[in-house]
């Protein structure tokens, strides 16, 4: 019996997925998802997806023949152009034309050289720029950068990073550069509190507020000041977002007299990640895929700083993301330590530390990212007994020390640090949270499972709109209701704006390289422990670069999935999981250019793909960052905006 392969399988997944959806646009009528006889352009554009789908199916299927065909019409192409050569520019008449022409051009030359003046200027001036070029080209400035390929990288990398860092302070600042726009201050206030040994905010809650019967009561509350989305209880309050970020402003306080906002912090989170971010992909190039170009790290770094949502964390620079860039930033880290931990024979116990250290920081900074963390140490935990050569429960303690150590000493704080506030160290105070809901109330729908097809709608493919005027596009609100399916979401459900990763971000796309690889590799029954000599995926006997991808996957998948259970979806929350598939993209795009090396047509296609969608999520993730939450730009630095506004008018 003949074993089906992966191509197959996979073009009979899309076959049924088109088929699927080509039904759905016929009989949405009679389903009862469209009441309307009438096609609309939703219905239109479901039915030429499903088309598309089955044509791609197809050449799935047909791979090989389509290759053959175009291979014999380029052949033909190719004969005619030698045809065409022979007949007609070997012609006499062309061959007269041509000879007229180098005659012409030649008595010009010299009749030019003739003039005195002309002459003196070639002479002079001719010399002169060939030994300035020459002198450039032998500096020692121009031989050290072109000296190796890692320093071409590096080079290329950093200064992209330190051009990416200005858009941040353009973007932070609202056009201004020197003078930031405030936002909130709830993290001064948390180091301010932790500074003086407490943990709940050193303002007290309202009189009026503590005597209502329920102060999580919106509409009770309405004329009470508050400190919004703060938590409420036993008459202080605290905050819900991870204490990590006030740690360390209350570090800071030590040496810096002043007051520091909400919006320094989240610049200074989002330029760490992307520091850590270059690193990082520089590493991975360095280490799994120096046999590509140098310049294959580039499009990586691009769309790691520009990609959506990581500028729009910066136009609305508040708690919630100060929140969020931190875990990001301690996250990255974490993954460059321990990746860099593991690339000798023997792993660097002080690189395990900081890793864990890091990792433990992340968790204090964004409890969501717990399970991906620990999938990652479990990952590592096998990595170093593969490398050690011994069984998981034989592993060296000092190994396990250096990277468990921080990491259970930080959740042992976080978990101190919820029971002083709330009495319990699982409670992070999210249903005591004064806000426009009633959580207290609601406590029990924050999380559900009923959420998860239009969380995945909302974050995968929610479109944006398209203006005529600067910024170009502009994201739109949530949808509660799941097209085509008809699937409305729970009545509690909540939307703020969001822009969808894969309409926004295409470069992400490249992410099916290395998953359908891994599957390619597990399909054809190939043991991870023991990879075939000469695999793409692996360059030592040390680091096999299937374990780094797995975990990546592994660890974008439990970033995404507690999203999908939230009753809230917002474009910030994004960067939860975004920047883990943005570094298996380009992963992606190494192996890319790697498969195809041996074929130019290919090679020069995926290239292509590969700069279109990074320059395509770079500007879309910067051009919707401009509006952010608030139109910030529009409504704080108005000349600013209404003058790039005429300049880019059609």
């Amino acid at each position: 019996m003949k074993k089906l392969s992966l191509r197959r399988l996979i073009a009979i997944a899309i076959a049924v997925l088109g088929t699927a959806m080509i039904s759905l646009a016929i009989l949405a009528t009679r389903l009862g998802i469209d009441h309307n006889n009438v096609w609309g352009p939703r219905r239109l554009s479901v039915l030429v997806i499903g088309v598309l789908l089955l044509f791609l199916s197809v050449l799935f299927v047909s791979y090989e023949r389509v290759s053959a065909c175009l291979e014999d019409w380029k052949g033909r192409i190719d004969r005619f152009l030698s045809y065409l050569k022979g007949v007609v520019l070997d012609s006499p008449i062309v061959r007269f034309f041509v000879g007229y022409i180098r005659k012409f051009t030649t008595r010009f030359r010299n009749a030019m050289y003739a003039i005195p003046f002309v002459k003196f200027l070639i002479e002079k001036l001719g010399d002169q720029i060939s030994r300035i070029a020459r002198s450039f080209r032998n500096s020692p400035v121009v031989q050290y950068l072109s000296a190796s390929k890692e320093r071409k990288a590096k080079i290329a990398s950093w200064s992209l990073f330190a051009v990416i860092v200005l858009t941040y302070v353009w973007l932070v600042s609202v056009g201004r550069w020197t003078d930031w726009p405030g936002t909130t201050d709830y993290y001064e206030m948390l180091a301010n509190a932790l500074h003086h040994g407490q943990t709940h905010l050193m303002i007290d809650p309202d009189p009026r507020l503590l005597e209502l019967p329920d102060p999580y009561d919106y509409e009770a509350r309405n004329d009470i000041p508050i400190p919004w989305d703060v938590v409420l209880y036993e008459g202080k309050f605290y905050l819900y977002w991870g204490p990590a970020p006030g740690l360390i402003l209350a570090g800071l306080r030590l040496f810096i007299p002043f007051e520091i906002g909400d919006e320094y912090l989240v610049f200074g989170f989002v330029t760490g990640f992307l520091f850590f971010s270059v690193l990082l992909i520089l590493a991975i190039w360095r280490d799994l895929f120096q046999d590509t170009p140098w310049w294959i790290v580039i499009p990586g770094v691009l769309v790691a700083g520009l990609g959506n949502p990581i500028p729009w964390l910066l136009t609305r620079p508040a708690a919630y993301e100060v929140a969020i860039s931190s875990g990001q930033l301690f996250l990255i880290a974490g993954i460059y330590w321990a990746f860099t931990a593991l690339r000798s024979a023997k792993p660097v116990k002080w690189r395990l530390t900081l890793a864990g250290i890091c990792w433990a920081l992340a968790v204090s900074s964004r409890i969501t990212l717990m399970i991906a963390i620990t999938f990652m140490i479990s990952m590592i935990w096998f990595m170093v007994c593969r490398k050690l050569k011994v069984r998981m429960i034989h592993i060296d303690v000092r190994v396990l020390v250096a990277l468990l150590a921080p990491l259970v000493l930080g959740v042992m704080g976080l978990g101190w640090y919820n029971y002083v506030r709330f009495g319990s160290i699982f409670e992070l105070g999210h249903r005591y949270q004064l806000t426009g809901e009633n959580m207290h109330l609601r406590s029990s729908l924050i999380w559900s499972s009923s959420y998860i097809i239009h969380n995945l709608n909302n974050y995968l493919i929610n479109p944006f709109r398209i203006l005529p005027v600067f910024p170009f596009v502009k994201p739109i609100w949530g949808r509660y209701n799941v097209w085509p399916l008809g699937i409305w979401a729970p009545e509690h459900y909540h939307v703020e704006q969001v822009a969808g990763i894969l309409i926004t971000t295409p470069y992400v796309l490249l992410v099916f390289i290395p998953v359908f690889t891994i599957l390619s590799q597990m399909f054809r029954r190939r043991s991870i422990r023991s990879p075939s000599e000469g695999d793409f995926l692996t360059t030592t006997n040390y680091f096999p670069g299937q374990w780094l991808i797995i975990t990546l996957i592994g660890a974008g998948v439990l970033e995404l999935l507690p999203l999908l259970f939230f009753l809230y979806t917002t474009m910030r929350y994004l960067a939860d999981f975004v920047p883990t598939l943005v570094l298996l993209s380009t992963i992606g795009s190494y192996q890319g250019y790697r498969m195809t090396l041996k074929h130019a047509a290919k090679r020069k296609a995926f290239l292509t793909i590969l700069l279109l969608t990074a320059l395509i999520s770079a500007l879309l993730g910067f051009l919707l960052s401009v509006t952010g939450y608030a139109a910030r730009f529009e409504n704080l630095n108005p000349e600013l905006f209404e003058k790039i506004e005429r300049l880019l008018a059609w």
